[in-house]
């Protein structure tokens, strides 16, 4: 298999976003970053994004198909993988321990 640019199948994604966009996830958009190729038989093409997990299996055909007919890969199988970075902001709460003195009156909440 011939190898794919990966300014050429990220120009590829963007074309294909701008005839179809992907739908919308609980009213936000999925956006689809930029594509590299993953491996060369048979073409894997990595496309990076948010909310990757939710795409729909019709748009993945779509997208396969898009880079299919853009590269000339006739009768070849495309596999599309989707990859999401990790949240930065995703990160678990910490409860603060309440303090042992009751600020308003400045007395203490233990006994003695």
């Amino acid at each position: 298999m011939r190898e794919m640019p990966t300014r050429e199948l990220t120009r590829t994604l963007e074309h294909a976003l701008t005839v179809h966009q992907p739908p919308l996830v609980k009213g936000r958009r999925i956006k689809l970053r930029y594509a590299h190729q993953g491996g060369r038989n048979p073409p894997r093409i990595v496309i990076h994004g948010n909310q990757t997990a939710s795409v729909p299996d019709a748009y993945t055909r779509y997208l396969s198909n898009v880079f299919r007919k853009t590269f000339d890969l006739f009768a070849t199988p495309v596999f599309v993988e989707y990859r999401t970075d990790k949240n930065p902001y995703d990160k678990p709460r910490r409860v603060k321990p309440r303090p042992d003195t009751d600020r308003r009156r400045g007395k203490s909440n233990k006994r003695r």
